[in-house]
């Protein structure tokens, strides 16, 4: 696993939060809309919005499906990888920041022993310097 693989992995998550919050508010956008009065003459053709939100909502709904399997995909590969590592410490950093997605403040909590965020991100950051010199 690289480090660069992880950060796509937080990327992926991030984007996910985006798109759940912006069907969030799609759905609850009123349907009902003023008539926009431009002097100018129509088209003749009166606009659906019932119809242009549904296809919007499932254009999104069918984007965020296709993330939501990636995530899951790619979840199960991180979790898999975690469960490699022999230190329980690192293995309990890598699960709470990757899979519950913790910040760094909340994991140095989660690992107490007077272990501060930035321990626990350097931690983090030299097992996965240590693994990359590993395997190169």
């Amino acid at each position: 696993m690289t480090i660069q693989e992880l950060k796509n992995y937080k990327k992926l998550n991030k984007s996910i939060r985006y798109w759940k919050r912006e069907l969030a508010i799609l759905k609850k956008e009123s349907l009902v809309k003023s008539p926009q009065m431009t002097g100018m003459p129509g088209s003749g053709k009166m606009p659906d919005p019932t119809a242009e939100r549904a296809l919007k909502e499932a254009k999104l709904m069918e984007k965020l499906e296709r993330m939501l399997q990636k995530q899951q995909e790619e979840s199960d590969r991180i979790m898999n990888w975690i469960l490699t590592i022999d230190d329980p410490m690192i293995q309990t950093i890598m699960h709470a920041r990757y899979i519950r997605d913790k910040s760094w403040r909340a994991i140095s909590f989660l690992v107490g022993g007077n272990n501060t965020e930035e321990s626990v991100r350097k931690m983090h950051t030299r097992y996965l310097s240590e693994m990359s010199d590993n395997s190169a």
